[in-house]
């Protein structure tokens, strides 16, 4: 009973908490392909119920956030200042406190593009690394805000789009 609740709260983390924090939810792992194929398809039906009620959600508080012009802007002045904020922590941990090599800069921002795009948890399943950076503490609520952000941000440019081109015409 451990092990399908295990997979299915590891499948349910779109944006890869566990794995940003490296918590150990799930300590039994599997070694073949037909285990490997058999944890995607499940996380990925498990991914279609979950990311259908997460959107659903957004989707509404959206609605309501956008309705009022002064709660949309001081919702938009929010995020900037969050992400503003988020950046810094991001930039002086990186190059001052433990001062990451340049390859490993680009290879965390490439590995959470990879993992906010990898829905399926294809890498978490096969245990596939890009970098050998800390997972844990500050690393993993950088980690976790920078997986926050990437899918958010496209969204969120496409959503005002929208807006301002229903309002305009």
């Amino acid at each position: 009973m451990y092990v399908p609740l295990a997979h299915a709260f590891r499948a349910s983390d779109v944006f890869d908490f566990v794995e940003a924090f490296d918590l150990n939810i799930q300590p039994i792992k599997h070694h073949r392909f037909l285990t490997a194929g058999c944890v995607i398809a499940y996380h990925f039906i498990i991914d279609l119920f979950i990311l259908s009620l997460v959107w659903n959600l957004i989707d509404r508080a959206k609605r309501r956030l956008l309705e009022d012009e002064e709660i949309r802007d001081w919702t938009i002045r929010g995020g900037v200042t969050l992400f503003a904020g988020w950046f810094i922590a991001w930039w002086i941990l990186a190059f001052f406190v433990q001062r990451w090599r340049w390859l490993d800069i680009a290879l965390w921002y490439a590995e959470n593009v990879v993992r906010a795009i990898d829905f399926l948890d294809i890498l978490e399943s096969t245990e596939f690394r890009f970098h050998t950076l800390p997972r844990a503490g500050v690393n993993g609520l950088l980690t976790f805000m920078c997986r926050v952000w990437i899918t958010r941000w496209p969204e969120s440019l496409v959503g005002e789009v929208r807006f301002h081109v229903r309002t305009h015409s």
